[in-house]
């Protein structure tokens, strides 16, 4: 069964409720049409203690496909490179009679710059650089007060190269860094209480350059943060309780654009939001028990948009939602327990396609597998 047929059950589902008065979809005609993508679609990796060849760790951070159409999958038990054929993983982890050791094994961002550098920021070793062709790191740590443009903290949870070539490096608990690759010094922007135009937060979740150009740091209370990187000054767009339209949630989790410009906002308790950069307003999109349309839970840890512009949400305790634009509406993809066909764990952290079309998901309990194009995967274990 394919996504294609998928989709064609969803959409005639849908003809027939825009017929119908009350809900898109009722629970009854609903569930069908979920059962179809979720029968046998899903590969499933996971650590095996007897086998060093599968996944290092079952808690998976973050999938990132290299240029090279190389896999690296970050777990909290270190770096994995996914071998595609033998379906096997080179494992890298901290050692600590090795200086050109991974620094840290607990991975939270990959990112790939300009130049083909693969860069790691990981929970408590700091920023390393890796070298695949050699298989060794560097590691940038701090805080040292003698060093004043040292990192600013060993905890790195997020990596963004803008369209300039600068590498920002987002902490939990130093704010964010500009990193000087050439001098290998780092300038740090804080918040200061005293300052409103300062960062609104120093624990740094997400970054991302939209399509014009504009930096946006997402803060864990902070709110979402616009940088004005001409003048050093961040403007916060808040939660309000009073105001349907601002954000949320101030605790934001991942910053996406989509392929229509449309800025979406995970966050850590509010849900989805949909930003609209002209008026300065949110769209919130969050779970309604009531509603089995809803987002299945409010805590967004991902977002990712397919090839085929469908947009994908991780949530910590709902599993995987697919979102219908024209209806507004979310199906859900989560897991029971001893079902191999379905999702390996509720809380999925990363979602990433690769060149071929899978798409990758990252959950705290393995790595799944889902093949966009035919629907069809095996299941391992």
């Amino acid at each position: 069964k394919t996504l294609e047929e998928y989709d064609r059950r969803l959409r005639l589902l849908e003809e027939e409720d825009s017929h119908e008065d009350g809900p898109v979809h009722e629970e009854k005609t609903f569930n069908p049409a979920i059962s179809v993508i979720l029968d046998g679609i899903y590969a499933s990796y996971k650590n095996d203690p007897e086998d060093p060849t599968t996944i290092s760790d079952n808690f998976i951070r973050v999938v990132y496909e290299d240029r090279a159409g190389v896999l690296w999958i970050g777990t909290n038990g270190g770096l994995n490179k996914f071998n595609r054929t033998t379906e096997t993983f080179t494992r890298f982890q901290h050692d600590p009679d090795n200086p050109q050791g991974l620094s840290a094994d607990a991975i939270r961002v990959i990112f790939e710059d300009n130049s083909g550098v693969l860069w790691l920021g990981t929970d408590g070793g700091g920023l390393n650089k890796f070298d695949p062709t050699a298989e060794t790191f560097t590691a940038y740590q701090g805080h040292d007060p003698a060093e004043p443009t040292s990192l600013s903290h060993n905890n790195v949870w997020s990596l963004y190269e803008d369209r300039s070539g600068v590498l920002w490096v987002g902490t939990d608990g130093g704010g964010l860094n500009k990193f000087d690759r050439t001098a290998e010094t780092f300038t740090t922007y804080q918040h200061h209480p005293a300052d409103p135009t300062s960062l609104g937060n120093d624990d740094i979740s997400s970054i991302y350059e939209d399509s014009a150009g504009v930096l946006w740091i997402g803060t864990a209370g902070g709110g979402l943060n616009r940088f004005d990187r001409a003048n050093g000054t961040f403007g916060a767009f808040r939660h309000n309780p009073d105001d349907p339209t601002s954000l949320s949630d101030d605790n934001v989790r991942y910053i996406y654009e989509d392929s229509a410009n449309r800025l979406w906002i995970g966050t850590r308790t509010g849900g989805l939001n949909r930003f609209d950069r002209l008026t300065e307003t949110f769209t919130r999109f969050q779970n309604d028990p009531a509603d089995p349309n809803s987002l299945s839970a409010n805590q967004v840890v991902s977002i990712f948009e397919d090839r085929g512009e469908v947009l994908w949400v991780g949530t910590n305790g709902g599993g995987l939602n697919k979102f219908n634009r024209a209806r507004e509406a979310f199906a859900h993809f989560t897991n029971t327990v001893n079902d191999p066909s379905r999702l390996s764990d509720k809380m999925v952290w990363s979602i990433y396609e690769d060149q071929a079309g899978s798409l990758w998901i990252g959950t705290s309990n393995g790595l799944n597998k889902l093949d966009l194009a035919s629907g069809i995967s095996r299941h391992y274990r």
